[in-house]
Protein backbone atom coordinates (compact mmCIF):
# COMPACT_ATOMS: atom_id res chain seq x y z
CA UNK A 1 0.00 0.00 0.00
CA UNK A 2 0.96 3.60 -0.70
CA UNK A 3 -0.03 6.27 1.20
CA UNK A 4 0.87 9.48 0.40
CA UNK A 5 0.19 13.80 1.27
CA UNK A 6 0.69 15.84 -1.71
CA UNK A 7 0.06 19.83 -2.50
CA UNK A 8 -0.44 21.45 -5.94
CA UNK A 9 -0.46 24.94 -6.43
CA UNK A 10 2.52 27.16 -6.53
CA UNK A 11 6.13 24.56 -5.29
CA UNK A 12 9.56 24.59 -5.55
CA UNK A 13 11.02 22.70 -8.32
CA UNK A 14 14.12 22.30 -8.97
CA UNK A 15 14.92 25.98 -6.95
CA UNK A 16 12.20 28.05 -8.48
CA UNK A 17 8.49 28.62 -7.64
CA UNK A 18 6.49 27.09 -10.52
CA UNK A 19 2.83 26.33 -10.75
CA UNK A 20 1.95 22.52 -11.03
CA UNK A 21 -0.73 20.53 -11.23
CA UNK A 22 0.01 18.24 -9.92
CA UNK A 23 2.11 18.35 -6.66
CA UNK A 24 5.71 16.19 -6.67
CA UNK A 25 5.09 13.68 -3.71
CA UNK A 26 1.99 12.81 -6.17
CA UNK A 27 4.43 12.28 -8.86
CA UNK A 28 6.82 9.85 -6.85
CA UNK A 29 3.84 7.68 -4.97
CA UNK A 30 2.56 7.56 -8.77
CA UNK A 31 6.24 6.45 -10.14
CA UNK A 32 6.22 4.26 -7.15
CA UNK A 33 2.91 2.61 -8.26
CA UNK A 34 4.12 2.02 -11.15
CA UNK A 35 6.57 -0.64 -9.86
CA UNK A 36 3.42 -3.07 -8.34
CA UNK A 37 1.11 -4.90 -10.65
CA UNK A 38 -2.20 -3.65 -8.37
CA UNK A 39 -0.95 -1.11 -5.69
CA UNK A 40 -3.40 0.40 -3.73
CA UNK A 41 -2.73 3.96 -3.72
CA UNK A 42 -4.53 6.37 -0.74
CA UNK A 43 -3.97 9.87 -0.91
CA UNK A 44 -3.92 12.07 2.76
CA UNK A 45 -5.95 15.26 2.03
CA UNK A 46 -6.77 17.73 4.41
CA UNK A 47 -10.24 18.38 4.83
CA UNK A 48 -9.49 22.53 4.40
CA UNK A 49 -7.09 22.44 1.10
CA UNK A 50 -4.28 24.57 1.83
CA UNK A 51 -4.07 27.47 -0.74
CA UNK A 52 -2.10 27.43 -4.07
CA UNK A 53 0.17 30.88 -3.85
CA UNK A 54 3.46 29.30 -2.37
CA UNK A 55 4.21 32.33 -0.04
CA UNK A 56 0.81 31.76 1.85
CA UNK A 57 1.21 27.94 2.54
CA UNK A 58 4.60 29.00 4.01
CA UNK A 59 3.20 31.22 6.77
CA UNK A 60 0.07 28.48 7.02
CA UNK A 61 2.68 25.49 7.59
CA UNK A 62 4.71 27.50 10.31
CA UNK A 63 2.14 28.25 12.05
CA UNK A 64 0.57 24.80 12.35
CA UNK A 65 4.38 23.74 13.01
CA UNK A 66 4.82 26.81 15.85
CA UNK A 67 1.67 26.07 17.88
CA UNK A 68 1.18 22.30 17.17
CA UNK A 69 -1.83 22.36 15.33
CA UNK A 70 -2.54 19.59 13.24
CA UNK A 71 -5.24 19.87 10.40
CA UNK A 72 -8.54 17.40 10.47
CA UNK A 73 -7.95 15.00 6.73
CA UNK A 74 -10.79 13.68 4.94
CA UNK A 75 -11.42 9.93 5.75
CA UNK A 76 -9.04 7.40 3.81
CA UNK A 77 -11.00 4.71 2.60
CA UNK A 78 -8.02 1.83 2.00
CA UNK A 79 -7.96 -0.79 4.30
CA UNK A 80 -4.51 0.66 6.34
CA UNK A 81 -5.11 -1.70 9.60
CA UNK A 82 -5.12 -4.68 7.14
CA UNK A 83 -2.08 -3.55 5.21
CA UNK A 84 1.58 -4.93 7.04
CA UNK A 85 3.68 -2.73 4.50
CA UNK A 86 3.06 0.44 3.74
CA UNK A 87 5.39 3.23 1.78
CA UNK A 88 4.24 6.64 3.13
CA UNK A 89 5.44 9.32 0.99
CA UNK A 90 5.44 13.11 2.04
CA UNK A 91 7.33 16.67 1.49
CA UNK A 92 9.45 17.84 3.97
CA UNK A 93 8.13 21.35 5.28
CA UNK A 94 10.40 23.19 7.60
CA UNK A 95 12.49 19.88 8.15
CA UNK A 96 9.37 17.99 9.41
CA UNK A 97 6.80 16.27 8.73
CA UNK A 98 3.70 17.69 7.19
CA UNK A 99 1.00 18.12 9.89
CA UNK A 100 -1.60 16.06 7.32
CA UNK A 101 0.89 13.26 8.25
CA UNK A 102 1.08 13.61 11.78
CA UNK A 103 -2.88 13.70 11.70
CA UNK A 104 -3.12 10.40 10.11
CA UNK A 105 -0.10 8.43 11.71
CA UNK A 106 -2.28 9.16 14.80
CA UNK A 107 -5.24 7.77 13.51
CA UNK A 108 -3.77 4.37 13.14
CA UNK A 109 -1.84 1.51 14.88
CA UNK A 110 1.09 1.05 13.99
CA UNK A 111 2.76 -2.16 15.89
CA UNK A 112 3.83 -5.02 13.53
CA UNK A 113 3.53 -2.66 10.64
CA UNK A 114 6.03 -1.77 8.57
CA UNK A 115 6.43 1.95 7.04
CA UNK A 116 8.86 2.35 4.12
CA UNK A 117 9.45 6.38 4.43
CA UNK A 118 9.83 8.09 0.70
CA UNK A 119 10.97 11.80 1.41
CA UNK A 120 10.63 14.96 -1.44
CA UNK A 121 12.66 18.20 -0.60
CA UNK A 122 14.26 20.71 -1.96
CA UNK A 123 17.62 19.74 -0.56
CA UNK A 124 16.93 19.02 3.23
CA UNK A 125 16.56 15.02 2.87
CA UNK A 126 14.38 13.86 5.44
CA UNK A 127 14.88 16.92 8.15
CA UNK A 128 13.36 15.60 11.23
CA UNK A 129 10.92 13.61 9.96
CA UNK A 130 12.18 10.04 10.28
CA UNK A 131 12.44 10.83 14.34
CA UNK A 132 8.94 12.30 14.39
CA UNK A 133 7.86 8.77 12.55
CA UNK A 134 9.71 6.84 14.97
CA UNK A 135 8.04 8.49 18.34
CA UNK A 136 4.03 8.12 16.86
CA UNK A 137 5.10 4.50 15.18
Amino acid sequence: MIVYFSRSGQNLYRGQCQYLNVGNTALVARAIARCFPQPIVAEIRPIIDYPDEYQQVLKITKHELDERTFPKIMPITADIAGSNHIILAFPNWWNHLPRPIVTFMEQYQWQDKTIYPVCTHEGNRFGDSLNELSEIA
